[in-house]
């Protein structure tokens, strides 16, 4: 609050910052209130977030996506990761 009247009370208002969008690629304006947004709307910021990750299954060989860009999953099935564990023992 306080440094909005000290904007104004100096008369010049505070620079548009603007950025471009990593997802869409976009020009968009950076608030104020807001210096770290990152993306230009919520659709891109939850496209960012959940962004896949493709992986090589050990058992199969088979290219799987993973849910989750932190995922620990290593195989792409269920019946690969029994396999994996019990060529394990």
């Amino acid at each position: 609050m306080r440094r909005k009247k000290e904007r104004e009370i100096a008369g010049k208002p505070e620079p548009a910052r603007i950025k471009v969008c990593p997802v869409c690629g976009k020009e968009f304006q950076v608030p104020v209130t807001n210096p770290d947004k990152e993306c230009c709307s919520r659709d891109c910021a939850d496209k960012k977030r959940t962004k896949k990750r493709e992986k090589i299954c050990p058992v199969c060989g088979k290219v799987f996506n993973l849910k989750y860009a932190n995922s620990k999953q290593t195989c792409c099935s269920i019946s690969c990761a029994n396999k994996l564990r019990h060529s394990k023992k």
